[in-house]
């Protein structure tokens, strides 16, 4: 995907916050398509990836700021990262990976012309975020379809990936019932973009519901 950005100027087999879904759903407040709708300064948490990123010194000549335009699916928004934030979060910024960013958004222009901007007061990565507030993985399987040797696929996988997440199983009989199967501490998770994908390879795709 990284490179069909670079090369056409857009995605086309998929956007990098697909995997990241259930991480915006529960934590952004606002999609770029969306701040329109939003008053004046309220404060914003945006997920997207940095795009058209330039860096201007200060006139006093004392810092630097950040100018780039933040982009999920839905669109883009220009942010500013004055030099407190810069100097904090340039790391971030510079990482290329998804991130989250908190701002203050600001309406600029006249009558038709207003766009929205956001001043960034933070920014962490999406795989930083997940992992600080993950405490559970729910896994949803249909009782009837699981095999033994996906089971003995699974655990193995757990072990493999061992963190402090709490890890869930929910079995299903359609039409009948549910069990919800809690799994024992040794088997704890971390819920990292690897594992989730392997799930999804071993039992298909969005079997995994992060909490």
């Amino acid at each position: 995907m990284s490179f069909e950005k670079e090369n056409l100027g857009f995605y086309i087999s998929g956007h990098p916050l697909d995997r990241y879904g259930d991480d915006l759903r529960r934590h952004a407040s606002a999609t770029t398509a969306g701040l329109g709708d939003l008053a004046d300064r309220t404060e914003v948490s945006v997920g997207g990836m940095v795009a058209e990123y330039r860096e201007r010194p200060l006139k006093s000549g004392k810092g630097r700021l950040a100018i780039f335009n933040l982009e999920d699916q839905e669109g883009q928004v220009e942010v500013v990262c004055f030099s407190r934030a810069f100097e904090e979060f340039e790391d971030v910024l510079k990482s290329g990976e998804p991130l989250m960013i908190t701002a203050r958004l600001k309406f600029e222009g006249e009558g038709e012309n207003v766009v929205p901007r956001l001043q960034m007061s933070s920014a962490v990565t999406l795989v930083q975020l997940r992992a600080q507030k993950t405490t559970e993985i729910h896994l949803n399987l249909t009782a009837d379809s699981v095999r033994d040797e996906q089971v003995q696929q699974f655990r193995q996988l757990l072990r493999e990936h061992p963190g402090e997440c709490r890890a869930f199983v929910h079995l299903r009989i359609p039409r009948r019932s549910e069990t919800v199967l809690e799994l024992s501490e040794r088997y704890a998770v971390q819920p990292s973009d690897e594992l989730l994908l392997q799930l999804e390879r071993l039992f298909g795709e969005r079997v995994a519901i992060l909490r």
